[in-house]
């Protein structure tokens, strides 16, 4: 009886320790998922204020035609507006934090 009960608290203990090891594991996937989604959208108010306040540059929201100095403007400002959004949050190696 004495090791049957030895053996209850050893899986007790096992028990406790791989749900704390999970909730870890969540809790850092679930704050990575919050700051990237926090990040993207700072990073998208910020284009949006660029573009309000520097838009005159490249035509923005102009119903006339644009110079060829404004084009290049607007290309530069499209292509910097495309490398923000489109390039991904990169999650940190897990191989490093694990210790």
């Amino acid at each position: 009886m004495d090791e049957g009960f030895k053996n209850l608290i050893r899986s007790s203990r096992n028990y406790k320790e791989e749900k704390e090891q999970k909730y870890k594991v969540n809790s850092k996937d679930r704050l990575f998922k919050i700051a990237s989604k926090k990040i993207k959208t700072t990073m998208i108010g910020a284009l949006s204020t660029l573009e309000e306040n520097l838009g005159f540059l490249w035509g923005h929201e102009s119903d006339e035609d644009i110079s060829p100095e404004q084009q290049h403007m607007k290309t530069i400002f499209e292509q910097v507006r495309s490398d923000i959004l489109v390039k991904p949050v990169e999650e940190p190696d897990k191989e490093e934090n694990d210790g």
